[in-house]
């Protein structure tokens, strides 16, 4: 099985509250294909990154959106967060260029 991208020996985190473990991954098409504790086939990968010693969180945090203005003006989010939650994100932050709403302010 070949993949676009390998990331190995990464602490990943499924998102579901259960321990995370060392784990190899594999890409194709934007998608993860392959969950592994051993180590993946690299043949004709076109990108393997290391992860040794970092978080990996596919899918699970979006550090950079612009949901500000949506989520202070709109709590109900139905709408506006459709597209975020088909992509399958679980957390996003908020201000990430530094904006803001301020009273009495457009």
């Amino acid at each position: 099985m070949s993949f676009d991208t390998v990331i190995r020996n990464g602490r990943w985190f499924d998102g579901t509250g259960a321990p995370s473990a060392i784990r190899n991954i594999g890409i194709r098409d934007g998608h993860v294909a392959a969950l592994s504790a051993q180590p993946l086939d690299e043949t004709g990968c076109g990108q393997v990154i290391d992860a040794e010693g970092k978080w990996v969180l596919p899918g699970l945090v979006d550090i950079h959106t612009h949901y500000d203005v949506e989520v202070l003006g709109g709590p109900s989010l139905s709408e506006s967060l459709a597209p975020w939650r088909h992509d399958g994100d679980d957390r996003f932050v908020l201000a990430v260029d530094g904006s803001r709403r301020r009273p009495g302010r457009r």
